[in-house]
């Protein structure tokens, strides 16, 4: 399967930054996994399904745009991709369709975000164009976002969370 050189760029630093999600994670409890330091925050668990979801919804849109060829002819490219930043200490509203479920078995999530990637990665290998950036679509935060960009998005947005997940094994209550 081949991919594209600007999406394997992508896709290479966005792989490394799930394999640092896969790596924190490992070895984990449950019960750790489960360990919510209040009612209103998300477990790791929750965490790791946010972005089984996230990740399957982007992978919806590489569908779309390859299969709709949907173009944006023009377009200025104004994002830069060292602008997605999030800010770890500041929560962000996931999307209703990002929301994740408590209590999912870890082996279930650690397989899901595998095959989540492979799913991915098939449908970008699909794309047979000369540039993915011809490919576009709006981001609500960060604008007109070409395909290539979404892929580095996968990964920020893990980095993103990855701190997140830090946060929760750091508190003086994670189960031990």
């Amino acid at each position: 399967m081949t991919l594209h050189a600007k999406i394997q760029k992508a896709m290479l630093l966005t792989d490394a930054d799930r394999q640092r999600i896969l790596d924190r994670v490992q070895g984990l409890t449950q019960s750790q996994i489960d360990y919510k330091p209040t009612p209103e925050t998300w477990s790791v668990g929750q965490v790791l399904h946010h972005l089984i979801l996230i990740e399957v919804s982007i992978s919806k849109l590489f569908n779309k745009l390859i299969k709709e060829n949907q173009r944006v002819i023009g377009a200025s490219d104004v994002m830069h991709i060292e602008d997605m930043t999030y800010g770890a200490d500041r929560p962000q509203q996931a999307p209703e369709f990002g929301m994740p479920s408590h209590g999912r078995p870890l082996g279930d999530l650690l397989t899901e975000l595998i095959a989540t990637r492979e799913r991915t990665r098939q449908t970008l290998a699909r794309y047979a164009g000369d540039d993915p950036s011809e490919l576009r679509w709006i981001h609500q935060r960060f604008g007109d976002m070409g395909m290539a960009h979404w892929v580095r998005f996968i990964g920020l947005h893990e980095g993103h969370h990855l701190r997140q997940i830090e946060r929760i094994m750091a508190m003086p209550a994670f189960p031990r």
